[in-house]
């Protein structure tokens, strides 16, 4: 028995000894870990591609939401071509205009690709508010002349 339990204690001592990377076991964990980094990047790299997806979607997603509405402002302005617009119904018209051209705008303003369209945009509106202030004005000063000849 003696003889059994020296040469189980050197196979023992052998088996510690001997380095850990000339063991199977580590090899298959080796394996095992550099698939699953392989595996970990190629979903980083198909999440990085869904992102862009989703983000090309949402911006088509509000293109088309903004034609909507442009088309409902567009309907709306048909109204201003009656020849019975009073000032009062006008100017809820225009304001009315502006605000929903500002909200429908402001996510494209700090886009590179439509910073001409918006800012042309802005400055027509500008220019239409401008234009029916001098058109007020005008209107109030051909009133201030008739109303002396009428009394």
């Amino acid at each position: 028995m003696g003889d059994t339990d020296s040469s189980q204690l050197l196979r023992l001592l052998t088996e510690l000894t001997r380095p850990f990377y000339h063991r199977p076991e580590f090899w298959i964990s080796f394996i095992l870990g550099l698939v699953g980094i392989g595996f970990s990047f190629l979903a980083f790299l198909e999440a990085r591609r869904a992102k862009a997806a989703a983000n090309a979607a949402a911006y088509n997603l509000k293109i088309q939401n903004i034609t909507l509405e442009l088309a409902e402002i567009v309907s709306g302005m048909d109204t201003l071509d009656s020849k019975n617009v009073t000032y009062p119904s006008a100017r809820d018209s225009i304001n009315e205009l502006t605000r929903k051209l500002t909200r429908l705008l402001s996510p494209f303003q700090n886009d590179e690709a439509f910073a001409g369209p918006v800012t042309e945009v802005r400055k027509a509106l500008s220019e239409i508010k401008e234009s029916f202030k001098n058109c007020v004005l005008i209107l109030d000063k051909s009133l201030q002349m008739v109303r002396p000849s009428i009394t």
